[in-house]
């Protein structure tokens, strides 16, 4: 946050230099405060990690807060923020689902009471919840892009494959890998579908 109001301070003080006249103090050159200039502007958007709630939420909270065209990147607890994420102007769903078996993994697995003898059963229902997060966003309304979440090609087909088991259409699956994060990133009209007049490497 404190870096948001030091980007945009920045821009106010770059723009008295240029309308200012003789004897206007120049502004000290910030290379980091430059780059956020066209983010806190609305001239290029933000894209903010954020895969548990509290993340999607205090994220959209920031993206309200300076008027940001806001992206979230992950949502693996898309589904518990859903009014939260249809507030962002682009939503990208990670395929790299957590596991409880590892110390990352799903944080609630902890947190909540069950039997000791539970944990399979636990796993497997937090697996099933992971895996239909894509298609509880579609069937919510949520427009999104699927995004690898650094898998390699295998395991991210493989989870693709898993979230549309879960419940996800196949054709929303492929608009989520191929025209919808081209339109994300702003190529849309160059890449992304097989049209005539885009680019043709496939």
């Amino acid at each position: 946050r404190q870096t948001l109001y030091d980007a945009r301070h920045h821009a106010q003080l770059q723009e008295r230099y240029r309308a200012g006249g003789r004897g206007t103090p120049r502004p000290s050159y910030d290379a980091d405060l430059d780059a956020l200039i066209p983010v806190v502007s609305g001239s290029l958007p933000a894209f903010f990690a954020a895969d548990r709630e509290n993340e999607i939420r205090r994220a959209v909270r920031l993206g309200d807060e300076f008027d940001l065209k806001l992206g979230i990147v992950g949502a693996t607890e898309g589904f518990r923020a859903i009014d939260a994420l249809k507030r962002a102007d682009a939503v990208i769903v990670s395929l790299d689902f957590p596991r409880s078996t590892t110390v990352t993994g799903w944080a609630y697995r902890s947190s909540q009471r069950h039997a000791l003898d539970d944990s399979a059963a636990t796993d497997s229902a937090v697996q099933r919840t992971l895996h239909a997060n894509a298609a509880t966003l579609h069937q919510a309304g949520v427009r999104f892009a699927l995004s690898s979440g650094g898998l390699r090609p295998a395991e991210f087909l493989s989870n693709v494959r898993k979230a549309i088991a879960a419940g996800l259409p196949r054709d929303i699956a492929l608009q989520a890998l191929t025209i919808r994060p081209a339109e994300i990133a702003g190529v849309g009209a160059q890449l992304g579908s097989i049209e005539a007049g885009k680019i043709a490497n496939l």
